[in-house]
This record gives C-alpha cells, structure tokens and sequence, in this order.
C-alpha cells in the first residue's frame, strides 16, 4: 500500500501522549486553584472563613497534646516553639508539624517553668522563656540546657532584635542583652499615651520601634527607642463598666507581629480576631471569628508567621495551634511569586504543549527526489510550503539546472555534511534519521524518494511524500533549524 502525506501526521502514540499532557495540565490547574484559593469549608467539618483560610490544627498527640498554649514562634529553621502553659514547657514542632521535643519542666530543678507565657529563639538556637510563678526568664542552650534563669516581676512576652532581649512585664518594658543582663527600662504602668497596662504583645523594629499589644488598655501602640510615643490606637471601655462595655475597638490585644510585608498582625483574644495594621498605627483588616471549629478561635492569644502569607496561631481554649492563611495587604515580589507559584506546573505543561504541538516536520530530499518533484510539477509547491528542504551535501551542485529555474530553491536547501558513509547507506536517509533524533522536531520524511529508498524510510519510521499534494498536509517549518 503506498503512503501518502498522511504519513506526516502524529501516530497514535502522540495523540495519548498530548491527552496524557492536557490530563497533566488539568490536574496542575486544579492543584493550584486549590492552593491559591482555599476552600471555604476547612476540611473535617471547619468553618466557613472570610477573607483568610483555615490550613491546619495542630493539637500534639498522647501525652504531647497542648493544654492552653499561650503563645508561638518560629526559628530561623521553621522549628515551631510553642509555650505550653498548663503542662509548664516548652513544646517543638518541626515546619511539617511533627513533634521534636520538650523543653523544660515544672519540677523543682533550676531553670524550671510555671506557667511560662511566652517564648523566643535566637540566631545561636538559644531559647527564651518567660515563667510566670515565681517571676523570671529562663535562658536554655540550643541543646534544651538551661545557660540562665533570672528573677524578673510579673514577666509577660519577649522580644529579641538586635542582640537585645525586651522583656514586657506588668509594668514596664526592660531591656538586656542575650545573656540577660539588664541595660535599660522604658514604659511605666499608666493609662496615658507611652504607658502601658499588662501588655502581653511586643515585636521591635529595625529602627528600634517598640510595637505593644497593650493589653487591659484595650489598644495596640509604638514608642520610639526612648520610650516616647509615636502613636496609639483603640480606646477601652468604661471602668465602672469593663466587664458589660462593648464599646471599645478591641476586645484584648494580646500579641503582635511584624509581618515579611512589613505590616503589623496581632491577635484580638476577646473578639477571636487576627488584626491588621501598618505602621502608623491604622487598622487594615480582621479576619476570624469565635468558635471551636476549624478555622475559628477561642480565645487566641499567639501569632507567628511561618511564611508569607501563612501564620500559626496560639488557639489557647481550644487547647491547639491554627495554621491559617492570611493574603497580605502589602505583597511584595516575594509574596507574589509565593502566591503565583503553584501557577507554573499548569503554565509550564501548557507552555510544554505548545512547543510539542509546534515542533516543526523536516523534508529531507536526494537530488532525484527533487528531479522527481520538478518532473510532476510540485517543486513550487514544495519550496513554498516547506521553507527548508534538508540535503545531503553536493546536492546542489548535482541539480544545477533547477537551480536555475526555480526561483528560491537555493535559499530552501540547506545542505548538511554527512561525513564518510559506509558503503551501501543512502544520504538522504542517513539525513532523516540524524533529524528524527532531535527533539525540536515533530515528524521527518522523505521528499519523493525511489522506490528503495521509499521502502527504507517506511522501515525506519519515517513519512513519505510521493502523492500529489505532499507538503501542505504536513505543516513544514523547517527555517530554525540547524
């Protein structure tokens, strides 16, 4: 049976292979979609959010599960550290969630913890803890060894920056260095702007702004590196009427972060709500709400990021930690190349696709093949259509006298040097199959071949073009190639 141009087109394996690819394509997109916009309903029966996502909860397991953690953070590893309060320890959760050790303990030994409220790592892996009964930080070595334990009145949340450790107490905000040694204080307990009461939040700028969730002053506030207020925010309730008074811009501030996108993110542990602020002390955004499902909060009092756009949260009541989503107001190149790239394995397949079904067909040609196209007057139609004919070299000396008449076929040729061929191999043929090896091209076959060379090619899996309308079935585009 002769073969015709139809010979050219994909064989049966690439049309599975491009289904096989657009499968691929369909399963990236979905996978992406569901990373970039996470679903309502948090798997396991959650709650519906708005505005950010529920990811994960975190509960610790057996003997391990956390009872009141107060607040979380993260080490320059990803470790998760998590003060455990009413078990008095520290608990450490890999960036995967699976649990790692403990630190601490409430026995009688030195550096031990009663209910500790706040815990931070330094760049050396050294781990700082606020133990509430009787007052101190402790200090504990990479290794969970305890380097320091020093007395401190009614300690409540930690700061490191700059080598310096701030210690927020009932009172006062005292600051040292990592070894513990006190080097100044700043604050003292007041209502009045610059003042604060009981503040359970702290996060220390670059430029030595001190950002405060000041907590039973019912407001979030900066002081600059001498303690003078920059600015303040919320207002608390009436004293005659604290417990009953709605009338307030936060129920209980009660942790703040300072985010990768240089925005403020706290916790509002009275309303369930993860607040957001910029600098200058305006309010941008809440998410949450309260409840014990997935995705709501119960009196939260801990917030850490973990990435961009991705926190953990200290759920205190509800005994866990909330890994939680939250689209940043601020992104920068790195948030938004973290929210595009889930993006790529669907763009990448897509762009795969493409380049496949583009992939040039390469005509390939001996000089009585050409002979053979002018004798059937198609070797216009083969020139025009197929842009590049590929020949062995010499073929254009060979067919001097249809270079002469058949305007733009020496343009087309591109004559490629085989070298030295053992006795009996065909040119034109030992071209097509070097060309059917590279993968910038889709399909190769020989332009008019005699019937041995036909035969052969048929033999080697390549196409034939010997009918009478050859080139245009094929879709030729040889003009990039080399």
């Amino acid at each position: 049976m002769t073969r015709t141009a139809s010979s050219l087109r994909r064989p049966r394996m690439g049309i599975v292979l491009l289904l096989g690819a657009l499968a691929l394509l369909a399963a990236g997109s979905w996978y992406a979609a569901s990373l970039l916009n996470d679903p309502l309903v948090a798997s396991g029966g959650g709650a519906k959010t708005e505005g950010y996502s529920h990811l994960s909860s975190l509960y610790g397991k057996g003997p391990d599960r956390l009872n009141r953690p107060t607040e979380v953070t993260v080490d320059a590893k990803g470790n998760i550290y998590v003060a455990d309060s009413f078990k008095h320890r520290i608990v450490v959760f890999d960036s995967s969630g699976v649990f790692v050790r403990t630190i601490g303990s409430p026995a009688n030994v030195d550096g031990a913890l009663k209910f500790p409220s706040s815990v931070r790592v330094d760049d050396r892996g050294r781990v700082y803890v606020t133990s509430s009964e009787p007052g101190k930080v402790v200090i504990f070595g990479a290794d969970g060894s305890v380097i320091r334990s020093v007395d401190v009145p009614e300690p409540l949340t930690l700061a490191i920056a700059d080598d310096r450790l701030y210690v927020a107490t009932a009172s006062g905000i005292l600051i040292g260095d990592l070894d513990g040694n006190q080097i100044g204080q700043l604050s003292e307990r007041g209502k009045e702007p610059g003042m604060i009461d009981r503040p359970t939040g702290i996060a220390v700028d670059d430029d030595g702004t001190i950002y405060i969730a000041d907590s039973l002053n019912y407001r979030f506030q900066a002081i600059d590196a001498k303690g003078e207020v920059k600015w303040s925010t919320g207002a608390g309730p009436d004293p005659a009427k604290a417990v009953v008074d709605r009338d307030r811009t936060y129920g209980l501030p009660s942790s703040i972060t300072i985010g990768s996108d240089d925005l403020l993110y706290a916790i509002d542990a009275f309303n369930g709500m993860i607040v957001v602020l910029n600098k200058d002390g305006e309010h941008l955004a809440e998410y949450g709400q309260w409840g014990r499902q997935d995705g709501q909060f119960y009196y939260p009092t801990g917030i850490a990021q973990v990435s961009p756009e991705r926190f953990v949260i200290a759920d205190t009541f509800n005994d866990r930690l909330q890994f939680v989503g939250v689209p940043s107001l601020n992104p920068g190149v790195g948030t938004l190349a973290n929210r595009s790239w889930p993006w790529a394995v669907p763009a990448l397949l897509l762009l795969g696709l493409l380049v496949l079904a583009r992939r040039p067909a390469a005509v390939v040609a001996e000089a009585e093949g050409l002979r053979v196209a002018h004798e059937r007057e198609l070797l216009e139609d083969l020139i025009r259509e197929s842009k590049t004919i590929f020949v062995p070299a010499g073929t254009a000396e060979a067919i001097a006298d249809l270079l002469d008449s058949h305007d733009g076929l020496a343009e087309s040729l591109r004559e490629v040097d085989l070298g030295d061929l053992a006795d009996g191999v065909r040119p034109g043929l030992e071209l097509a199959l070097r060309l059917k090896g590279r993968f910038a091209i889709r399909r190769v076959a020989l332009a008019f071949p005699d019937g041995e060379l036909a035969e052969l090619a048929r033999d080697s899996g390549l196409g034939v073009l010997d009918d009478g309308t050859p080139v245009a079935a094929v879709g030729v585009a040889g003009s990039g190639l080399s």
